[in-house]
């Protein structure tokens, strides 16, 4: 049975990617996969007003998880007084490295240009979590042409990726179009 594009992703070797906010560098036939649920809030009223993918690969290299996310928004909250994730548009990555038959934490990083958090590991059940949990193992750059904002990310992984390897990926983007208004969120 062929994997669903939308539950299951490839991550192919790929070198030469620079981490600038920009996907010039990225093969052009990789597989974009939707990033299309509306978790929470009202669903977007049509492409312009929200619509989002991820590209993924593997930088043997240097060891690393490559991640491009693409969205068209066609309003952005960026500047409040107090940053957030659920008061500007934010993106979310959710990466469980480990991925351990019995269980194993997530990481969770937000960001904006902005703006960062990750995971309170004082407030997480998995104890091994602390070892894949780190900002400086992403590196990250951001831009916005028009109403398109690209996320680039190079995530230094503990372990190399190997054939059969499986890590979860979940991804949560927060789109706000008015300030102090109700967000959609999707994943």
């Amino acid at each position: 049975i062929p994997p669903s594009h939308d539950r299951i992703a490839l991550a192919y070797p790929l070198s030469g990617i620079t981490i600038d906010g920009s996907i010039d560098d990225w093969t052009q036939d990789l597989m974009q996969y939707p990033i299309s649920n509306a978790l929470f809030g009202a669903k977007a009223e049509g492409a312009e007003d929200f619509s989002a993918y991820y590209m993924c690969g593997y930088d043997q290299e240097a060891n690393a998880l490559l991640l491009a996310v693409v969205i068209k928004d066609d309003i952005e909250i960026s500047k409040v007084e107090s940053p957030a994730w659920n008061n500007i548009d934010t993106y979310t990555l959710y990466l469980n490295e480990a991925y351990r038959p019995k269980g194993s934490g997530v990481a969770r990083y937000t960001m904006r240009d902005n703006y960062r958090d990750l995971t309170d590991i004082t407030d997480n059940w998995d104890p091994q979590l602390k070892a894949y949990l780190d900002w400086e193992k992403v590196e990250m750059k951001t831009q916005r042409i028009g109403n398109v904002r690209t996320y680039e990310l190079k995530v230094q992984l503990n372990e190399p990726i190997y054939d059969g390897r499986i890590m979860g990926l979940g991804h949560m983007i927060n789109d706000q179009d008015k300030v102090d208004d109700q967000s959609v969120i999707y994943g």
